[in-house]
């Protein structure tokens, strides 16, 4: 009893504190509203309501009803949240679902409440943390009322069987938030509008010093995360679901191996040796799990779940297998370097053989042990994965024979135009190749690369970390461009722009941090702290994501606090360029040249050969492909078509199996239209279901008739399999 009252007294106590600077005007309303939440950091949060004349009354409502509950508990809350309701919009539930539509979804930051007293109401947190909101192609049809009533029973927040239709009036409302972290008051941005909503404001206006170890504070903290999912065999734990606590099931080598280089990325910053041990742990793994030899060769090879089915060597697993490896070579014992080296350079050549000869380009996919051709083109960043790999064996072993493979990869990337998908692992490369090769073309390939899409970057509202990744790459030749003097090169570009991307993306990226105030109202909030989330992707955190983040974030805390000498503004002044040492040729083209001019975003680059280098073939001439798969492939070079995709497959199952159809017939567009889906994405899940389809998917155009003929059982064992299941696994690559 006596340890109930304390925690009853101190978390009152608390919550005084809280609010006693709380600086917040009433509502012009005859009624105040507070919302309460709190958690132990385990659990999800729970959150209740006071309703008062006053705020004073209001928060006093609110903090009794807290008490009560958290006083069963033997500590007191580690998290609390404030909220103050600051502003009220009547509405219906119709045009509630109208705002949602026309928003990108998780991007309405309003709470909603459904009666003037809030009997029912819920913050925002609590509307996409508990997956209130039913999601159905592309639209919400309805609030999801079964998550809602268990989410009601659960808490004791409501009596009885909530139901709404779309007449039924609605309030959306907005608050001030504060927030307690363990001993800190935080003040959250409030702002309806804003992309950092509730989230704490976190400062760069102090020392150099300060700031670099605030920085390094916050990645570490990531990567303790990332660190929690790997497994004793050196595995990794995928990722999660946060909103229930759900594994992503399946296994990717290309982003387990993201997260081996992000371990030794992190352990040169910190020379914490947990970090040490889990990239030579998780680096065992891909070896051992994963890695075969043929001759003098060596793949990175992906089993299929699929009985009777070839593994896959997929062309991207190679190159970050090899980033791996020669980013742990001085973690590793003196003694094994050189069998590591060996090892390379039979990945090495595992890359070379994926190479044609004569134009440069890769393939992407083979199948294993046959080494047979299964995909010339699968997703745009292999062939930059595969190149900056062989620029990093180079580092290792000067044979001439990797610079002429990575000289003719950018052969190709230039001719065919590579740098519109503002590539991070290209600009990477071009960062590496003028170490050794300081050309200009290659520099001017990578300034078109970081400046082609720079206006986008900048107002991405999405946190896309390899933006930043690409970002900081870029400032790095672009330092060796003013080292060099060889500003010429960057008279046509606006530097200022370069600069406020970086800030931009750092910023977004820092929104998709688990923050406590956000994780707490998650399942299981110690699980995903600090990871990285897809707020689009309810919130799912993964690993590749919490990598990428962590390599972007290392790469600006080098460049800001560690690299000495001229700072990030000092290098992207344009007011310092000198130009008067440009070769004639190039000051002339100084004065008038442009951006590569913008060509479709998505456009597919030029077929790879039609068979692997043993054979020597001669590179197919690019011509006009309508078949349905290259508009696929066309399509899943873009990340907003890849987040509809998540959504729609699974719609198309569920429609399918709900109406218990057992045969559709009609052309792709036909049959698109039946979904309310595009063609592209009635493809995929054709892809999808590829053994129960008597068609040749490679070769089928939209216009073309087909007869589908179901076995639901059948499908619906398939899907419970998660064999197909898009918003799960990797579909036809475009996930790596």
């Amino acid at each position: 009893m006596n340890k109930t009252k304390d925690v009853t007294r101190d978390f009152k106590k608390t919550l005084d504190t809280i609010f006693v600077d709380h600086n917040v005007t009433d509502l012009p309303s005859d009624k105040q509203k507070v919302f309460i939440s709190f958690s132990s950091g385990i659990e999800r949060a729970k959150t209740v309501i006071g309703i008062g004349n006053s705020l004073k009354t209001a928060f006093n409502a609110a903090k009794n009803s807290a008490a009560k509950i958290a006083g069963e508990k033997e500590e007191p809350p580690k998290w609390i949240m404030i909220n103050v309701v600051t502003k009220e919009t009547k509405t219906t539930v119709e045009e509630y679902y109208r705002k949602l539509y026309a928003t990108r979804r998780g991007y309405l930051r309003v709470g909603v409440a459904f009666d003037d007293m809030y009997n029912v109401a819920f913050l925002e947190q609590e509307l996409y943390a508990n997956h209130l909101l039913h999601y159905e192609s592309k639209k919400v049809q309805s609030f999801h009322e079964s998550n809602i009533n268990h989410y009601l029973r659960h808490n004791k927040l409501f009596r009885g069987k909530f139901s709404v239709d779309t007449n039924t009036p609605l309030t959306l409302f907005e608050t001030k938030t504060y927030f307690y972290d363990t001993g800190e008051i935080f003040e959250l941005d409030s702002d309806s509008t804003s992309l950092n909503k509730g989230r704490r404001a976190i400062s760069f206006g102090g020392t150099q010093e300060e700031n670099s170890e605030k920085l390094l504070n916050l990645i570490n903290k990531t990567g303790e995360q990332l660190l929690s999912t790997l497994n004793a065999d050196g595995s990794f734990v995928y990722g999660y679901f946060s909103c229930f606590n759900a594994t992503v099931p399946g296994y990717n080598i290309v982003r387990h191996a993201l997260g081996t280089f992000a371990f030794a990325d992190l352990y040169t910053l910190n020379n914490d040796k947990r970090y040490k041990e889990g990239a030579v742990k998780s680096l065992n793994y891909i070896i051992k799990e994963n890695v075969v030899e043929v001759d003098d060769m060596a793949f990175v090879i992906e089993k299929s779940p699929k009985e009777n089915v070839e593994a896959e060597i997929k062309l991207g697993a190679l190159g970050v297998a090899v980033l791996a490896i020669t980013k742990c070579m001085e973690l590793l014992p003196k003694a094994s370097r050189e069998k590591h080296l060996q090892l390379l350079k039979k990945l090495g050549n595992g890359i070379l053989h994926m190479q044609n000869e004569k134009d440069g380009n890769f393939v992407h996919v083979l199948n294993y042990p046959s080494l047979t051709l299964k995909e010339e083109f699968r997703i745009v960043y292999y062939a930059g994965e595969a190149c900056f790999a062989l620029t990093q064996i180079y580092a290792l072993d000067n044979d001439p024979k990797w610079m002429d493979s990575i000289e003719r990869a950018f052969d190709f990337f230039i001719a065919n135009d590579y740098h519109k998908y503002s590539d991070h692992w290209l600009a990477y490369a071009v960062d590496e190749v003028t170490k050794y090769k300081p050309e200009d073309k290659y520099f001017e390939f990578g300034l078109r690369n970081a400046f082609y899409d720079i206006d986008f970057i900048i107002k991405r509202d999405t946190t896309w970390n390899t933006f930043l990744e690409m970002l900081n790459a870029s400032f790095l030749f672009i330092k060796r461009i003013r080292e060099l003097d060889k500003d010429y090169l960057l008279a046509p570009y606006d530097l200022d722009k370069l600069k406020e991307a970086i800030g931009e993306r750092f910023d977004r990226q820092l929104s998709s941090v688990m923050f406590p105030e956000l994780a707490m109202f998650f399942k299981s909030p110690q699980t995903i702290l600090y990871g990285v989330f897809i707020r689009h992707h309810t919130f799912r955190v993964r690993n590749d994501d919490v990598a990428h983040h962590m390599m972007s974030y290392s790469n600006l805390y080098r460049i800001k606090y560690l690299m000495g000498g001229t700072t990030l503004e000092d290098t992207l002044n344009k007011e310092t360029l000198k130009l008067d040492n440009a070769p004639k040729q190039q000051k002339k083209a100084a004065k008038v040249a442009e951006p590569a001019p913008k060509k479709a975003k998505v456009a597919e680059p030029a077929p790879a050969p039609k068979k692997t280098k043993v054979a020597d073939p001669e590179p197919v001439t690019a011509t006009v492909d309508d078949s349905m798969h290259s508009r696929w492939h066309q399509k899943t070079v873009d990340i907003d078509f890849i987040h509809d995709f998540l959504w729609d497959e699974i719609i198309i199952y569920n429609t399918i199996l709900s109406q218990k159809r057992s045969k559709i017939a009609g052309t792709i567009d036909d049959l698109a239209k039946v979904f309310e889906v595009i063609p592209e994405i009635f493809y995929g899940f054709l892809l999808g279901i590829e053994k129960f389809v008597d068609v040749d998917l490679k070769t089928i155009k939209s216009d073309d008739i087909i007869i589908l003929n179901f076995d639901n059982k059948k499908i619906y064992k398939h899907l419970q399999q998660k064999e197909t299941c898009g918003h799960l696994l990797d579909i036809d690559g475009w996930m790596q």
